[in-house]
């Protein structure tokens, strides 16, 4: 399996140690499943501290088990991992996190697919309703990361989503999903990032 970074949005993380994770099983290991894949449907809150998301009630998104096939190269981090089109697909997952109005988060999460090729555009990235960015996922047995700097919103939570933009039963991978506020050095360097993003669109 090969794993690649990427760093997307002007973020760094290279100095200091974050706080805490406040996303809920953000690597998709409960529960824990036996078989290969286990779907799971439009409404369910089976997967721990996620709801299922789909445009109707007989689509959904798998959890996929590295453990049963023996393959590592199905879950980035642990041995399992969700996938967006399920069986069948299109899917998401979206959970609700507890947030500060106005203090800095750091998102980061892992894609791959479930076939050889990469997926443009395969999965949509949201942050309380706003669109953090579409995706393509690189081909199945490889990882690539992403991060983003996001702000808790209005309320006492941000709501995070992983939306599947294909149809069928192939899909993108997301594992270990991340949320934390970084600390000074790490928040001064996203801001570096992003002066620097700036005076490169001039």
């Amino acid at each position: 399996m090969v794993k690649s970074m990427s760093v997307v949005a002007g973020v760094v993380m290279l100095a200091g140690t974050a706080s805490a994770n406040i996303v809920v099983n953000g690597s998709f290991e409960n529960p824990a499943i036996t078989s290969g894949f286990i779907a799971y449907f439009q409404g369910s809150t089976s997967i721990v501290g996620w709801t299922v998301t789909a445009p109707s009630p007989n689509q959904g998104v798998d959890i996929v088990s590295a453990t049963y096939f023996a393959n590592p190269a199905w879950a980035f981090d642990g041995v399992q991992a969700v996938e967006l089109a399920g069986t069948p697909g299109r899917g998401g997952v979206e959970q609700a996190l507890p947030t500060t109005p106005g203090q800095g988060y750091v998102l980061s999460f892992a894609l791959s697919s479930q076939t050889l090729g990469a997926i443009p555009g395969g999965v949509s990235v949201f942050w309380d309703g706003t669109l953090v960015d579409t995706l393509t996922s690189p081909g199945f047995g490889t990882w690539q990361t992403f991060s983003y700097s996001v702000t808790g919103g209005a309320g006492s939570t941000s709501l995070l989503s992983f939306v599947g933009n294909i149809d069928g039963y192939i899909g993108t991978l997301v594992d270990d999903v991340v949320v934390v506020v970084p600390e000074p050095t790490a928040a001064a360097l996203l801001g570096l990032g992003g002066l620097m993003a700036a005076r490169r669109r001039r």
